[in-house]
């Protein structure tokens, strides 16, 4: 059963006050990497920092979050972020409400995205949804992960929600089949709505399935 601590993160969400900040830069690297119209799964997607500019570059993306409040709050910004920079449609974007320790993707995907998710699930959960991140991407397609490590305590006000903090550089050992296309271990310092100050070990991983040889 998950812990019964609400996440500063809620509140934000209500106030639209984008509690992780603008989109990622290497999100924003793979835009014009990505062929056309890709099928993308975003994991965890909160307020769509990252679905949003991928659905803008005309990409298929479907959002994952179990936070209603992060939904409401993307469907608010997919509206003021206007329409599709091909086709100057309205942007769609697929919402879907789903706990991610359960959710089996029913497709196969050029880009999974798991942005600060997996040190929030039980390591079994964090491990089977790994293994169905890389199962569910077509050869040649991309995983992101970004997730909490272990070399510093979490924030005593979110450590009873960070139940699957990773090794440090276990993922490279995790897709130790695949192209690592960028590998980081840094420390982030960050203030959060409400004056909250936390400091983060993360690691974050760009890779590429390998493509079948001719």
């Amino acid at each position: 059963m998950p812990p019964a601590t609400k996440p500063f993160w809620e509140e934000a969400y209500r106030a639209d006050s984008r509690p992780f900040g603008p989109p990622s830069l290497e999100i924003l690297e793979l835009l014009d990497r990505l062929p056309r119209r890709a099928r993308v799964l975003d994991l965890g997607c909160g307020d769509g920092r990252n679905a949003i500019p991928l659905a803008r570059a005309g990409h298929r993306v479907t959002a994952v979050d179990r936070s209603r409040c992060a939904l409401a709050a993307l469907r608010r910004a997919a509206v003021r972020a206007g329409s599709s920079v091909e086709d100057e449609e309205p942007l769609v974007i697929e919402i879907v409400e789903a706990e991610l320790s359960t959710i089996c993707p029913l497709d196969d995907y050029d880009l999974v995205i798991a942005h600060g998710v997996l040190h929030l699930l039980p390591p079994r959960d964090r491990d089977a949804l790994v293994e169905r991140m890389k199962k569910h991407t077509r050869p040649g397609g991309w995983n992101v992960i970004a997730a909490f490590t272990n070399r510093i305590p979490p924030p005593p006000d979110i450590a009873p929600l960070c139940q699957g903090l990773l090794e440090e550089e276990d993922l490279l050992l995790r897709y130790g089949d695949w192209e690592i296309d960028s590998f980081r271990s840094y420390t982030l310092e960050d203030r959060h709505p409400g004056g909250i100050i936390h400091t983060h070990p993360i690691n974050k991983l760009v890779a590429r399935r390998p493509a079948p040889a001719l």
